[in-house]
């Protein structure tokens, strides 16, 4: 079981470095312990194969997610000028995943498609 553990500390350093770099160490310790007591949970299968952890991003609204929060309004607005929902900045939590949503969508149905604006609805 050392093992184990071992192997997941390494893997969860090199799948979330930039975390680390940005909070304490026993924040970390806390994460681990937190794989290990679940292993073979959706969470650790999700480190393991280096697709990161849903619970922890790295970026805030003050540095990362900005960026991508500024790209969501743009486009929520070249796409729904009438909803007013969607002109303010309130998204704080994984705006980073609705925006490549929205892209992905964009790029496949195209921007005049009904689904596309039913979508940017619910996000409200």
């Amino acid at each position: 079981m050392n093992r184990f553990i071992t192997t997941l500390l390494i893997l969860f350093c090199f799948v979330t470095t930039s975390f680390a770099q940005t909070c304490d160490l026993a924040t970390v310790a806390t994460k681990i312990q937190d794989y290990s007591s679940a292993p073979f949970s959706a969470r650790t299968w999700r480190v393991l194969q280096g697709l990161g952890d849903p619970g922890v991003e790295a970026a805030s609204n003050s540095d990362g997610n900005y960026a991508a929060e500024r790209d969501f309004l743009a486009l929520a607005k070249e796409l729904a000028p009438d909803i007013s929902e969607l002109q303010q900045s309130g998204y704080n939590c994984r705006v980073g995943y609705a925006n490549e949503t929205l892209k992905q969508r964009v790029a496949t149905l195209g921007k005049d498609h009904p689904y596309v604006r039913q979508w940017l609805i619910n996000q409200t």
